[in-house]
């Protein structure tokens, strides 16, 4: 059921997003520094804010063609004329000059402050690309008012507002405070490796195991006991022994979960694996959550789900991990409908799909669609 709490970026969870207006935002926003979004920070003044995720990391850069297109709404040169504002940045829709850099317009209000208005692009969910180069959406698939904002390179101070922040990190970066005393958030490295997995073999563990034996609701519950697993499993160098798979797509390790329909981060979870973490129900025909035991791999799927408020949206697909790599794969067997207006809802571009920390603290999310036949993996 959408309005539930749980995540640090989604701040009214599920569709009440596009209701939320900028509270969380604003909260968070008032805890910033005068220091801007899209200010880089010199990589030998670093070491105060990083953590030690951090060392190491030097060649995770987004490359000199990446970050050319990252910086590509810099400032005109002052001979060019006015100044652009790049995508997400703030304008003055009464100034009788539209300074924002095309394809972007002067549009207001601006939710964060209603006074100003901000340079606005529409996310075009049902096209590829969804935003323009050097620019990403900021919110989820059907969310009122979701922009393409200017992507930063890795190192740059960016908005990590809970709610339709005004910049995006390139990916795989994310935008994370290095502390809970950092003065300002910057693009981050994650500290899982995602790779597509073009034709994985869909282990069928509704055919091959058993149903879980309850849950405490068809929308927005879990499992009423854990799953056992038969190994140690490790996230984010922590061993865990126990999965709570929910109804909205994704399992907790060790710790019950919120239920939330929509997070990475979730501020509200625990140490979570998503596939597809989105509003779900399973109160359709053949919906069923199935676990199995192969060998060394601990398989969940999720069958025949669909997303709150679209019956039509058929989706089955399951995490599959690795006890000896500590690996977790992600793999899609059936995501339909693949064209119209709901299809956004069977794509990905409506859910968070990756693995967190606890509380969101550390976190690897992919970025894009999904598609049925095949699969992605995070490695540690």
């Amino acid at each position: 059921m959408e309005g539930d709490l749980g995540s640090a970026r989604d701040g009214a969870g599920g569709d009440a997003l596009s209701d939320a207006g900028g509270e969380d935002a604003g909260a968070r926003d008032a805890e910033r520094s005068d220091v801007e979004p899209g200010d880089a920070i010199p990589l030998d003044a670093e070491a105060t804010d990083a953590g030690p995720e951090d060392a190491g990391q030097e060649d995770v850069g987004l490359g000199d063609a990446a970050l050319a297109d990252a910086l590509a709404f810099d400032a005109a040169p002052a001979d060019a004329g006015p100044t652009l504002t790049p995508p997400g940045g703030p304008c003055e829709p009464a100034a009788g000059v539209d300074t924002c850099a095309p394809p972007a317009t002067c549009v207001a209000p601006d939710p964060k402050n209603p006074a100003a208005g901000r340079c606005f692009i529409a996310c075009d969910f049902l096209s590829e690309p969804i935003c323009p180069l050097g620019t990403g959406c900021n919110d989820r698939g059907g969310s009122s008012g979701a922009a393409c904002v200017q992507s930063l390179p890795l190192g740059a101070i960016c908005d990590d507002a809970p709610y339709q922040p005004t910049t995006d990190c390139g990916p795989p970066t994310n935008c994370l405070r290095a502390s809970l005393t950092a003065t300002a958030a910057r693009c981050t490295a994650p500290r899982y490796t995602e790779t597509l997995l073009a034709a994985p073999t869909f282990i069928d563990a509704c055919a091959l195991g058993a149903v879980v034996p309850g849950l405490t609701d068809l929308d927005d519950g879990h499992v009423t006991v854990p799953l056992t697993l038969p190994f140690s499993f490790q996230l984010f160098g922590t061993a865990y022994t126990e999965l709570w798979p929910t109804t909205n797509g994704y399992a907790t390790l060790g710790v019950a979960p919120s239920d939330a329909t929509f997070g990475l981060p979730s501020a509200g979870d625990g140490p979570a694996i998503a596939p597809f973490w989105t509003d779900l129900v399973m109160d359709g025909p053949g919906a069923r959550i199935c676990y199995w035991t192969m060998g060394a791999r601990f398989v969940v799927e999720w069958e025949h789900v669909y997303r709150a408020h679209h019956s039509a949206v058929d989706l089955s697909f399951e995490l599959v991990l690795d006890g000896n790599s500590h690996t977790i794969d992600f793999l899609y067997r059936t995501l339909t409908p693949t064209v119209g207006v709901d299809s956004i809802y069977a794509t990905g571009l409506d859910s968070h799909i990756g693995v967190q920390e606890a509380a969101g603290a550390s976190y690897s999310i992919h970025d894009g669609r999904v598609r049925a036949g095949e699969g992605l993996r995070f490695a540690p």
